[in-house]
This record gives structure tokens, C-alpha cells and sequence, in this order.
């Protein structure tokens, strides 16, 4: 197969130099890709125990309650009710499900991240920002100071803000 400026045969070259400098043992054959986890293996991997779930079946309705347990080897998610008097346990084959909604957690990563990125983001622009008629390597330490603390709380507000909601598509 031709390809447009000879991408393919750079591609090629380049494995057989990686071959050869790894010990020339390599063939394409034994290369392989590695499977994605099916939706139960992430969701056994990524959903804490009593977690909040939502579960959208394939006829698109939608079931909300904690996660009990993923048995792998029977492909099957329990679950229990959010009403904590309702102690029936609901459990549904991977076949049944289209989609797995949780809650991911980390609310002060993602105010702590916002915060750092708003108060660099507007140390930036106080620096940037010098009306005083100075030279233009003049540092600014209040402006900056001032412009990074709006630009923390803005950027904490957001982080606050944002959305934890984490899906799992199972195909």
C-alpha cells in the first residue's frame, strides 16, 4: 500500500532500527494489542463498594442505588436501592446494561487543581498587566499577588463546580 510521502515506509524502517537495537527478536507477529476490560472490569476496578451508581439498561431506562458486587465470572452486577429500608438486592447480566454511571470522587483534587491553574493563570496576567509606565522587566509583585489570589478563587469556584459524573460504556 502506497501512502502519501512514504509515512508508511518511515513507519516501517523505524520498527525494524527498534527491532534491531532491542536485540532483533521482535517479529510482528508477536506484537499484540492489548484488549480493553470489558464495562465490568471497570466498573469492579474504578466503583468502590456502596457506591452511588446509575445504571442504564439497553431499553434506555435507567436504575439508580449502590453497587453491592461485579461477579466476572457470571458477567453480573448487584446492586441495592438508594432507600435504606428497601433491602431487596437488584442484580442485572452485562447484556442487560448499556451504560455504568458513578460518581468519581476527588472534589478537592479538582478544587485543588483549579485553584493552582486560576492562580498561575492570573500570576500571568499580573505580571502582564504593568500600567505603571515602568520598564517592561519590571516585576510586579502586587499585581501579580492580586491578579493570582482572583484567578485561585475563580479557578477553586470552577473546580468546585465541575462535574464528578464518570461513565463506563459497555458495547
Amino acid at each position: 500500500m502506497k501512502t502519501r510521502n512514504g509515512w508508511k515506509e518511515i513507519g516501517v524502517f523505524l520498527a525494524a532500527v527498534l527491532a534491531a537495537l532491542w536485540g532483533g527478536k521482535v517479529s510482528v507477529a508477536q506484537v499484540q494489542v492489548p484488549q480493553k476490560p470489558s464495562c465490568l472490569e471497570q466498573a469492579a476496578a474504578q466503583i468502590r463498594p456502596n457506591g452511588g451508581i446509575t445504571v442504564v439498561l439497553r431499553d434506555k431506562s435507567k436504575v439508580r442505588g449502590r453497587l453491592v458486587s461485579v461477579d466476572l465470572s457470571q458477567s453480573h452486577l448487584t446492586m441495592t436501592s438508594l432507600d435504606p429500608t428497601d433491602t431487596a438486592l437488584s442484580v442485572y447480566s452485562m447484556s442487560d446494561i448499556s451504560i455504568v454511571q458513578y460518581s468519581g470522587g476527588g472534589r478537592a483534587g479538582r478544587m485543588m487543581r483549579g485553584f493552582l491553574i486560576g492562580s498561575a493563570v492570573g500570576v500571568l496576567f499580573g505580571l502582564a498587566g504593568d500600567n505603571s509606565g515602568g520598564t517592561s522587566d519590571q516585576f510586579k509583585l502586587p499585581d501579580s499577588a492580586v491578579f493570582g489570589a482572583l484567578g485561585g478563587l475563580f479557578g477553586l469556584t470552577i473546580g468546585l463546580a465541575m462535574s464528578s459524573t464518570r461513565t463506563i460504556e459497555c458495547k
